[in-house]
Order: C-alpha cells, then structure tokens, then sequence
C-alpha cells in the first residue's frame, strides 16, 4: 500500500514524464530497486484538452489527504483542485484573493497529521488552513 508521500511522488513522476515524454534519464550503475522494477500508472489526472477542472497550467503542489484525497495547486490559474482518491473532481479549494479561504499565491502545501491541509501564502503574509473536505 502506498503512503501518502508515496502517492504524491508517484503523481508527481507522472505529471513530469507526461509532461517530458520524449526526454529520458539515464544513470550509471545498477538500477537501485533491482533490474525487473517498473514504473506502472495507478491513476492519472490531468488532459491535454477538455473540462477546466482536468487541464493545468502549471502544478506547483501536491498535497495528499489522510482519506487519499489530492489537491493540486493550478499557480497558473491559480486554484488548488480537490480530487478524490479515484482522481475524480471533487471541488476548487478557496480562491484567488485576500480575505478569509483566500490566497495570492501558494509556495507550500502541506497535510498536517489530523488532516487538515495547510498552504504557505507569502504574498498574504500567512498559513491558511483548510479541513480534509476542503472547507476554510
């Protein structure tokens, strides 16, 4: 069973070789995890084209929630996008702005251990905090 770390590095590693697929990365020596390891996708989000909750201009975060909920910070747009652990589209996470539930810009995303998810927003001068569903 994979960790919540664990999750978000996979989504990360599949963001990035979606993103680079041409590229490739070689290195010296033996593999680390032995010769027959495989990278084997369990879940994808994201498209080229279609709903505006499934395309991002830029993930700039990944938080994964105890329940295995993802949020995704679109600095793009800029949104933070919940995701249940299936990858299917749950709701957007506050939004743009100053007030309470709101951020300018998120440097950090982070689940706290009972649950909550908290954002790092330097341009608001603050650590918002939001439940594992979402809520301010």
């Amino acid at each position: 069973m994979l960790t919540r770390t664990g999750i978000a590095i996979l989504l990360a590693a599949t963001i990035a070789a979606n993103a680079s697929a041409q590229n490739a990365v070689a290195g010296a020596g033996a593999p680390t995890w032995g010769s027959s390891t495989r990278l084997v996708q369990e879940l994808k989000i994201g498209q080229l084209e279609g709903a505006e909750q499934y395309t991002f201009g830029s993930v700039d975060g990944i938080a994964v929630g105890l329940d295995g909920a993802m949020f995704v910070y679109d600095g793009k747009v800029p949104i933070i996008r919940m995701y249940d652990a299936t990858g299917k589209f749950v709701r957007n996470v506050g939004r743009a702005g100053e007030g309470p539930g709101e951020y300018r810009d998120v440097l950090g995303i982070e689940t706290m251990a009972d649950g909550r998810i908290a954002i790092w927003d330097p341009r608001n001068n603050r650590i918002t905090l939001f439940d594992g569903k979402g809520e301010y």
